[in-house]
């Protein structure tokens, strides 16, 4: 999406006043072209999708994203804000259009042929999930690390010369509320299991590393315990709420969107139906080659030591190896009934659709959102004739995230020189007048 805004670089006359002036009346596009320092205290490094509906007619999604509100600390750079927007709406059309065995990744050094889908691998998403893997093993070594307490009591506790620990991040049950054609996500958390509870559920087995035989099962189960007891849950905490994980919480609540859309679309007309397990990424891939860095950075942390830290014990020393991965492919959604979404989120709704024209404020949270772009321009839904799914899907880039346009609009103009418009900018703009004539 933002890609596509980038390298299609029209200029003001290209789009037209009307078109531009829609952008920017939606909560989203407002708020994004404001210029950074001037946004009322919004940290966009927390910016998330928490609203999507689809009224079924072609015309496209409305979607709102939540933002803590904080004038100290926060990240108030517009160009955060954007790239938030762009990896979320990208996360969403891969989850779409792939199938969900492809949601995992996996790094162990001595498996670089099965990291990441061959897809997946082709995406921003696949890279940001990778990423996050590696991350979750240098977060394992930081906690510990013998020379914290947490540390200390750890390796203090273990039996034997050496344990094995799989980590895999997972989706917890999200809670969610759906009204009609739209989808609130009130809660998504992420969750980390160890390779007993992976496996089991997964149906699979595990082994350790050569250089690290299996203790007897008695030890086995108590360095199990312990890590359970002691470094699980201060992981399982940074998942959530560190900011080094915020890309990763972005594209899970991308992945729960997209499941809901997918349940729905089984009975529903949507707009993006027909794209659903089609397995085309044409306008989601990257051209970066990421996959292999990655495997690389890790397989060199791991020579060095970082993921094996050796304490010496009364018993003769001890080694831990943190192996593991990502995997989204299985994803729950907890209904929250009526009665308790009334009580506990009454003002939620009417939050919601004010921040589809403008910006909508509660006591913590920014609330930026977007009606459809064919309500957003006033036009209506697309004719259904023309193939509303094909020619939505076509101008995704474009028009999901029309404030990306405006940024890059004021960053970009003395680039702006073409005196045509762009097949993409003409669909986006004069094919919806045309249908109205």
């Amino acid at each position: 999406m933002l890609a596509a805004a980038k390298a299609d670089g029209a200029c003001d006359e290209d789009r037209g006043g009307g078109a531009a002036d829609a952008d920017a009346a939606t909560g989203l596009g407002a708020t994004l072209a404001v210029p950074g320092g001037n946004n009322g205290g919004i940290d966009f490094s927390t910016m998330e999708l928490r609203y999507l509906a689809d009224p079924g007619d072609g015309s496209g999604l409305r979607y709102s994203f939540g933002a803590d509100r904080d004038p100290l600390k926060g990240d108030n750079r517009t160009s955060t804000g954007v790239s938030a927007a762009a990896r979320t709406s990208y996360a969403f059309f891969v989850w779409l259009s792939l199938d969900p065995s492809a949601f995992w990744v996996n790094l162990n050094p001595t498996e670089p042929e099965r990291v990441v889908d061959d897809e997946l691998g082709r995406t921003d998403v696949g890279r940001i999930t990778l990423d996050a893997d590696l991350r979750m093993k240098k977060t394992v070594g930081e906690l510990i690390h013998p020379h914290t307490a947490l540390g200390r009591r750890y390796w203090d506790g273990l039996r034997g010369e050496c344990t094995s620990t799989r980590n895999w991040i997972t989706s917890a049950p999200a809670s969610v509320h759906e009204d009609g054609d739209a989808l609130y996500i009130l809660d998504a958390p992420l969750d980390v299991q160890m390779e007993s509870q992976y496996l089991s559920e997964a149906g699979g087995t595990g082994d350790a590393p050569p250089s690290c035989p299996r203790p007897d099962r008695a030890s086995e189960e108590h360095n199990e315990d312990l890590y359970r007891t002691l470094v699980l849950p201060e992981l399982t905490k940074a998942v959530n709420t560190a900011p080094e994980y915020a890309d990763l919480r972005r594209v899970h609540l991308a992945r729960v969107a997209a499941q809901w859309y997918r349940e729905r679309a089984r009975t529903q007309d949507t707009t993006y139906g027909d794209l659903i397990d089609s397995g085309d990424i044409t306008h989601w891939r990257t051209t970066a080659r990421w996959t292999r860095d990655t495997f690389d950075r890790y397989v060199d942390s791991y020579r060095r030591g970082e993921f094996d830290v050796t304490e010496k014990l009364a018993d003769g020393g001890a080694k831990n190896y943190v192996f593991g991965g990502v995997d989204f492919s299985r994803v729950s959604l907890r209904q929250v009934p009526d009665t308790r979404f009334e009580a506990d989120f009454a003002k939620l709704p009417k939050g919601v659709d004010r921040s589809l024209r403008t910006p909508s404020m509660d006591a913590d949270t920014v609330w930026l959102g977007a009606p459809t772009p064919s309500e957003a321009s006033g036009l209506g839904p697309p004719d259904t004739s023309a193939g509303a799914g094909t020619w939505a899907l076509r101008l995704l880039p474009l028009l999901l995230l029309p404030a990306a346009f405006l940024l890059l609009r004021r960053r970009r103009r003395h680039l702006n020189t073409s005196s045509s418009t762009s097949p993409l900018r003409r669909a986006a703009v004069e094919a919806p007048r045309r249908r109205r004539t």
